[in-house]
């Protein structure tokens, strides 16, 4: 058996996951080879090693007090709440809502007299810029400073 082929098979062993012909013959050339028995002790000392089983007795003993601590969690299960117990109580939702009305109510107003101002200042008369308006009575012409388009560009002033 050659070096490489024990070398490529040393962490195999140390997991014990060869069989065991070829763990007899991983074992026989490493009692005759330094080099490998060298780099085999290394690899060890850098490879973690399972971890350590408990005595029979404390696992035992352990196995009996997470026995206990879960019977004593299933006698006493937790008090399911009911939905009504959950949701905010009802004068907060009522509070909410009248809120939210009276925001929608106010917004409504305030849209109400811009356009009841609107309405006065141009006198329901037909509003034209820069053109006539086809409607009978007389033309309102908004001045240039107030008139503004309703889309904007980039190269145009504002």
């Amino acid at each position: 058996m050659n070096c490489r082929y024990v070398r490529d098979r040393l962490v195999a062993l140390q997991d014990d996951e060869l069989p065991e012909s070829t763990k007899r013959a991983v074992a026989a050339h490493l009692a005759v080879c330094t080099l490998c028995r060298g780099l085999e002790r290394r690899l060890g000392r850098a490879t973690p090693r399972p971890f350590a089983t408990l005595p029979p007795a404390l696992e035992h003993k352990l196995w009996a007090d997470l026995d206990r601590a879960v019977a004593v969690e299933l006698a006493n299960p937790p008090v399911a709440r009911s939905l009504a117990d959950r949701l905010p109580p009802a004068g907060f939702a009522a509070a909410g809502y009248l809120a939210l009305l009276l925001v929608v109510f106010a917004w409504g107003l305030h849209n109400w007299s811009e356009a009841r101002d609107l309405e006065a200042r141009i006198g329901a008369r037909p509003v034209a810029i820069g053109a006539v308006a086809r409607n009978a009575g007389p033309l309102v012409t908004i001045p240039s400073g107030e008139y503004r388009p309703a889309s904007w560009s980039p190269t145009e002033p504002r």
